[in-house]
C-alpha cells in the first residue's frame, strides 16, 4: 500500500491545505460505508447528493481528513480545500497513476467493454500481476477509483472506459496515460445524445488522440470506420478481424453453439489452436483484439491458452446456465444496443432444440429507437425462433418486425407480463435468452427462469 499525506494532496489537488501539515493518511474513499480509519474523505457532490452531508459521518467513522469545496472550513476539521471535489478526486488519480510507472491498457467500445476488459485481464494474467475495474466502474468516478487502487506489485492495468457524450473518453484517457488503446466496436450505443454512428466513433476516438509516443492502438478492421479510427493516431495501430485480413484473425473456424469455439488463429504471423468457451461471433471479435493486446507485451496465444478456455465472462453477460429445470438459460440481461442484441440472437440461434427469446427495451436510442427495434425484431425474425416475448413500449416495433416467421411471437408491458407470457410454453431443452438494457430489470425473469422447476404450466 502506497501511504498519502495531507501534505500530498494539497500537492496532487492544487488545494489550500488547512494548518494540519503532515497528517498521514491511509488512502482515499468516496463513500462513508466503505470508509476505512485514516482514510481521506472525498464529499462528491451530484444533482441529487451533496457529499459534505456526509462529512461529520465520514469522521465518526474513523475519516482522518476530508477535500472541501464548500465556502469557509469544515469546523476543527483537518481539510484540503478545493474548488471542486470531482476534479480534486481525479487529480489525485492522476498523480497516484504517475507515480507508478505501470502500463495501462484502456478498453472502450459500443459494446462488450466489460466482457472484453475481463477477457484482456484473464490473459495478460498469464504472464504479469494484472489489476482491472471492478465491475462496471468505467465512468469519471470510476477510473479514478481504479487508478487510485493500484500497488507497487501491480505489473499492467487493464481499465475500461465508458461515455455518454464527446470529451468524456479523453478526460478519462488524460487520466490514465494508456500504454495501449482497445476499441473493441463502433455501434448505437448513446445515439439518442451523439446524433450519429459517425459522432459516436469520434467520442470513442478521442481516446486514440491522446496516446504518447511508443503507445499502440488495437482497432477493429472489419469496421466500417476503421481508416476514420486509424487517422486519430500517431502511434502503431494492430489491427483484427473475424473475416478478412487483419493483423490478428482466426483461419479456421469450429462453431461449438452455444459453447463457444474451437479454432486456430493466426496472430502477427504466428499460428496457434484455442478453445474459446464464450459464444457468439462479437465474443470473437472480442477475442481477437484481447490477442492483438496481449502481442504487445510479449503473451502469446499458446502463453494465454489455459486463461482462454477457462474464461468465463461478467455476471449477467451471455451467462450460459444449464438449469435443473432442463434449459439452457443465455443471460444476457446486464445491457443492451442494436449490434449487442444481434449478436446475442446469433448465438440463441446457434442453440440445439427449440429457441426462445424474451427481449427488452434498448434505451437511449432517442428518435432512432423505432427504427433500431425493428432492425433488432428482423433478426429475430431470421433466426426463426419458436418463441418470441417482446417487453416495453419501445420494443412494440420490435415484435411487429419479428412476425411472419414460424414462431410465436407475443408483446408484453412489463416484465411481470413477460413472466406469464413466456412460462407456460417452455419445456425441457428450451434454449431461453433473456436480453434488456438494464433499466428493464429483465434480470427478474432470468431469476425466475432459473428458480422454476418443470412443469411449468
Amino acid at each position: 500500500m502506497i501511504r498519502w499525506s495531507l501534505d500530498l494532496v494539497a500537492r496532487a489537488t492544487g488545494g489550500d491545505l488547512t494548518p494540519f501539515s503532515g497528517l498521514e493518511l491511509t488512502g482515499i474513499s468516496t463513500d462513508t460505508r466503505s470508509l476505512l480509519p485514516g482514510n481521506l474523505f472525498v464529499p462528491l457532490v451530484g444533482p441529487d447528493f451533496d457529499g459534505h452531508d456526509f462529512v461529520e459521518k465520514a469522521f465518526a467513522s474513523g475519516a482522518a481528513a476530508t477535500l472541501w469545496a464548500r465556502p469557509g472550513e469544515p469546523a476543527r476539521r483537518p481539510a484540503v480545500q478545493v474548488a471542486d471535489t470531482l476534479t480534486a478526486y481525479q487529480d489525485l488519480a492522476r498523480f497516484h497513476r504517475r507515480r507508478l510507472a505501470i502500463p495501462v491498457v484502456a478498453v472502450t467500445g459500443s459494446a462488450g467493454k466489460t466482457t472484453t476488459k475481463e477477457l484482456c485481464a484473464a490473459v495478460l494474467g498469464s504472464r504479469f500481476e494484472v489489476h482491472k475495474t471492478a465491475r462496471n466502474y468505467n465512468n469519471e468516478v470510476g477510473v479514478p477509483r481504479t487508478l487510485l487502487e493500484l500497488l507497487p506489485s501491480h505489473q499492467v492495468a487493464v481499465v475500461e472506459m465508458a461515455m455518454r457524450g464527446a470529451g468524456q473518453i479523453r478526460q478519462l484517457a488524460r487520466l490514465a496515460d494508456t500504454r495501449a488503446a482497445l476499441i473493441s466496436s463502433i455501434g448505437e450505443a448513446h445515439i439518442e445524445l451523439l446524433g450519429s454512428r459517425e459522432a459516436i466513433c469520434d467520442a470513442k476516438g478521442e481516446l486514440l488522440e491522446e496516446l504518447g509516443p511508443g503507445s499502440t492502438a488495437v482497432l477493429p478492421a472489419e469496421c466500417e470506420f476503421f481508416e476514420r479510427l486509424k487517422s486519430r493516431t500517431r502511434c502503431e495501430v494492430l489491427s483484427f478481424a473475424v473475416e478478412g485480413p487483419a493483423d490478428v484473425r482466426p483461419v479456421r473456424l469450429e462453431s461449438l453453439g452455444v459453447l463457444g469455439w474451437r479454432l486456430e488463429v493466426e496472430c502477427l504471423g504466428r499460428r496457434s489452436e484455442l478453445e474459446f468457451p464464450a459464444p457468439g461471433r462479437h465474443n470473437l471479435s472480442n477475442l481477437m483484439g484481447v490477442l492483438a493486446v496481449a502481442a504487445i507485451f510479449g503473451v502469446t496465444p499458446e502463453d494465454a491458452a489455459p486463461a482462454i478456455a477457462a474464461f468465463r465472462g461478467a455476471e449477467l453477460r451471455m451467462e450460459v446456465r444449464q438449469l435443473p429445470a432442463g434449459l439452457v438459460l443465455l443471460n444476457d440481461s446486464y445491457n443492451a444496443s442494436p449490434a449487442a442484441m444481434e449478436g446475442a440472437l446469433e448465438v440463441l440461434g446457434s442453440a440445439t432444440g427449440r429457441r426462445l427469446a424474451v427481449l427488452g427495451d434498448m434505451l437511449e436510442l432517442g428518435s432512432f429507437a423505432p427504427e433500431l427495434h425493428r432492425r433488432v425484431g428482423e433478426a429475430a425474425r431470421r433466426q426463426q425462433l419458436d418463441v418470441l416475448v417482446a417487453v416495453g413500449e419501445e420494443s412494440r416495433a420490435l415484435a411487429e418486425a419479428a412476425r411472419g416467421g414460424s414462431g410465436e411471437v407475443h408483446w408484453a408491458s412489463d416484465r411481470e407480463q413477460a413472466w406469464e407470457l413466456l412460462r407456460p410454453r417452455l419445456s425441457p431443452g428450451d434454449t431461453v435468452l433473456v436480453k434488456a438494457s438494464r433499466g428493464m430489470g429483465l434480470d427478474w425473469v432470468a431469476q425466475r427462469l432459473q428458480e422454476a422447476p418443470l412443469p411449468l404450466s
